[in-house]
């Protein structure tokens, strides 16, 4: 149960940045006149550090959620 509760924060947090940070993304390359090809292949490249994101978040919530099963919360 605790990788549940884990994953629910972690997909919630994850999916909120990657919004803000896909937004961003479009947002700069749009504003430089890019093609649509390279603004798609600039938001598939911002996929990876979101990747790395939920890899660091889900890492640190998988350990909190740990620490209150053991009661150190």
């Amino acid at each position: 149960m605790i990788y549940l509760n884990a994953l629910v924060g972690t997909l919630f947090l994850t999916l909120e940045a990657g919004v803000f940070i896909e937004g961003l993304t479009w947002m700069g390359l749009n504003a430089l006149h890019a093609s649509q090809s390279v603004i798609m292949g600039g938001e598939a490249l911002m996929l990876i550090p979101l990747a790395v994101l939920f890899f660091f978040v889900f890492k640190n919530a998988l350990s909190a959620e740990k620490d209150i099963l053991e009661g150190k919360l």
